[in-house]
């Protein structure tokens, strides 16, 4: 029969907390997913996008009469 010697691998941080080691990976992969997706405020969208847009609050009849004289746009 062979000896196991006490090996480094066996004793170490990862080895002996699974979970704790699981929650660590998965919030850093969500953070990082996050600063490369962009959080859906328009931080990243806006730097990729290459027109300038306004927005404005309107009324709901204001809407449509500009709507109807075409001055709103859809892409």
């Amino acid at each position: 029969m062979e000896n196991k010697k006490p090996n480094d691998d066996d004793n170490n941080f990862f080895n002996k907390n699974p979970l704790i080691t699981f929650a660590v990976f998965s919030v850093v992969m969500i953070l990082v997913f996050k600063a490369l997706v962009g959080d859906g405020n328009g931080t990243m969208s806006d730097s990729m996008n290459t027109q300038n847009t306004r927005t404005k609050s309107v009324s709901y009849s204001e809407l449509k009469s500009l709507v109807a004289s075409k001055k709103v746009f859809q892409k």
